[in-house]
């Protein structure tokens, strides 16, 4: 699998921050909280009232893909899920895959603890039928994994679909004509996510994946993961941007979800190909499989010229540096992801826990 998007939501201070990021509020009956989520971070927080759709985040466009792609591909959603109250006001949705304003697969959830899918045949709604009652409970987190494939052509019905709850297959299907209309392939190019209707859903640690890649292949479903965000903790080898105060850059941008300081403590540069890099912290768990590596940054530029950067990496133990996508920052603080890194060198060696260390991240001016 090929990943797409993945947030764990903890580096964001608030609200506006977490919108900064590229998540689209549908309702004013939800929230970003910095402490429900799974391991006590950042996390959706949303109610009953108005839309039960209520977060959408784009992930597929801006990753490279368009409608002239093999429509044949698998999408997954994977997440930390939890609700304190069910009982009421719920039977709605619950997870969307979306192609632009068009429906393709819809996840639902229902005040007794079933649950159903639905999916699109051209403009028409199928829904496949409820599960069993009482398999979701309240105060209780669960690791939701929900996979479409679509089928190979528009007359084809080879697509399927398939939604687990803790690693259990809740409900499957096949041989659907799924995500094509009369004449084109619906492919999804974003994710809403939502509260069914419930009076409190969260959502944490969303990860979005297709069939591609050769890294994280060995099955549609890879079972419950978590993201853990890791902050610098010291300066790297090259350090060549300029710090504002204090005695080592990484000081001052080592910023917290609940201290994103802005202009008190930064580093900057205006000097195409200077990079500034830093070392991280220890993880929080050294035993187990680390799946893939995320460098997020928060940037603004000074003034309204035009300004480039990109994230580096070094890994193989400092042997190669990996240079991600280019990006083009506002003048205003925002959070950006950076790039994903799936394995630690170019020979495709999976990570370790215990290379995170040895690895230096960072940003280098390009124009």
């Amino acid at each position: 699998m090929a990943i797409l998007l993945m947030d764990g939501m903890d580096c964001y201070a608030d609200t506006t921050e977490f919108q900064e990021a590229g998540w689209q509020r549908n309702s004013n009956n939800s929230a970003f909280s910095t402490t429900a989520g799974k391991n006590g971070g950042g996390a959706i927080s949303m109610g009953s009232g108005g839309s039960e759709l209520t977060w959408r985040r784009a992930f597929a466009y801006e990753n490279g893909y368009s409608t002239e792609d093999s429509p044949s591909e698998t999408f997954i959603l994977q997440a930390w899920v939890k609700s304190t109250n069910i009982s009421v006001g719920g039977n709605k949705i619950w997870a969307r895959f979306l192609s632009g304003i068009d429906e393709i697969a819809d996840l639902e959830l229902f005040t007794d603890g079933s649950m159903e899918v639905t999916y699109w045949n051209n403009t028409t709604p199928v829904a496949t039928g409820k599960s069993a009652t009482g398999l979701f409970v309240v105060d209780t987190w669960y690791f939701l994994e929900f996979s479409i494939t679509l089928a190979s052509t528009t007359s084809a019905t080879d697509g399927s679909f398939d939604f687990k709850l803790d690693g259990t297959t809740i409900w499957s299907g096949s041989s659907l004509p799924l995500a094509f209309n009369t004449s084109t392939v619906h492919r999804p190019d974003s994710i809403l996510l939502g509260s069914a209707g419930m009076s409190n859903m969260i959502w944490d640690d969303v990860i979005i994946m297709d069939g591609t890649g050769s890294d994280i292949n060995t099955s549609s479903m890879t079972g419950a993961r978590y993201i853990d965000t890791m902050n610098v903790a010291s300066d790297g080898g090259t350090v060549d941007w300029t710090r504002n105060t204090g005695t080592n850059d990484w000081e001052m941008v080592d910023d917290t979800a609940n201290a994103n300081d802005g202009d008190t403590t930064y580093v900057s540069s205006n000097t195409v190909a200077e990079e500034g890099r830093y070392n991280l912290e220890t993880p929080s768990n050294t035993d187990d499989d680390v799946h893939a590596v995320q460098i997020k940054a928060r940037l603004r530029k000074d003034d309204a010229g035009a300004r480039t950067v990109r994230a580096v990496m070094n890994v193989a133990a400092g042997t190669e540096e990996v240079t991600f996508d280019e990006i083009g920052p506002t003048t205003e603080y925002q959070w950006y992801s950076m790039g994903v890194r799936e394995t630690n060198d170019t020979g495709g060696t999976a990570w370790d826990a215990s290379e995170l260390t040895n690895i230096e991240i960072g940003v280098e001016i390009v124009s």
